[in-house]
């Protein structure tokens, strides 16, 4: 089972972002959400192993699951024991 653990509450509190662009290549992902004023936030990953982006009605239930166990579904979530995990060799 997924845990999910509440990172970097307070980054950008009060504003309400849609992801604009989601770069990923081999040597970073980044995501670049915009605020309601047009302000960009960039957040970078250098070299992640990999990412996953859910369909709707997956990204649906997986907010509620984040909820449960974060608390919030408002924030940027690191992942524990997830099944995900399996695919990447150690």
């Amino acid at each position: 089972m997924n845990r999910y653990t509440a990172q970097w509450q307070g980054i950008a509190l009060g504003h309400r972002f849609a992801l604009d662009r989601l770069i990923g290549t081999a040597s970073e992902l980044r995501p670049e959400p915009t605020d309601e004023r047009g302000r960009h936030l960039i957040v970078r990953f250098d070299a992640p192993v990999g990412h996953r982006r859910p369909d709707e009605g997956d990204a649906l239930a997986m907010l509620e699951r984040v909820a449960a166990s974060a608390g919030t579904r408002k924030t940027i979530c690191e992942v524990e024991s997830s099944h995900i995990l399996g695919w990447v060799p150690h």
